[in-house]
């Protein structure tokens, strides 16, 4: 299930199955496999200068959905995408992907995270 709120939650403790390294040598094999890891984000605020961009966003992402982030020019969306991918700054607020808090993310688990943009 799916849902974008503003309200604040715990979240479970760091998953340490993630913890783990890629050999490039699997990748080239086939032989890695990858399992989808659900997304949870709480009270992420992203200031830009004295304003705020995004505020109070909470929502969660179940392994193996789709998300369509969708809204008006300048309402958010970029910063909100930027804020999850751990491309952009971030305030306030924490990420987790699988359980894993963005902070604390090793060098493979960052390896998992990907952004496919639209092309205008």
């Amino acid at each position: 299930a799916q849902s974008s709120m503003c309200t604040s939650s715990s979240l479970p403790a760091a998953d340490t199955r993630l913890d783990y390294k890629l050999g490039s040598s699997l990748v080239r094999q086939g032989q890695l496999r990858v399992e989808p890891l659900s997304v949870h984000w709480r009270s992420l605020t992203v200031s830009i200068g004295s304003k705020k961009a995004l505020q109070g966003c909470s929502g969660d992402v179940a392994a193996g959905s789709v998300l369509a982030v969708m809204g008006p020019s300048g309402g958010g969306k970029t910063t909100l995408i930027n804020a999850l991918s751990r491309r952009g700054p971030l305030s306030e607020g924490e990420v987790r992907y699988g359980g894993v808090d963005g902070e604390s993310w090793s060098p493979a688990l960052k390896r998992r995270v990907a952004l496919v943009e639209q092309d205008d």
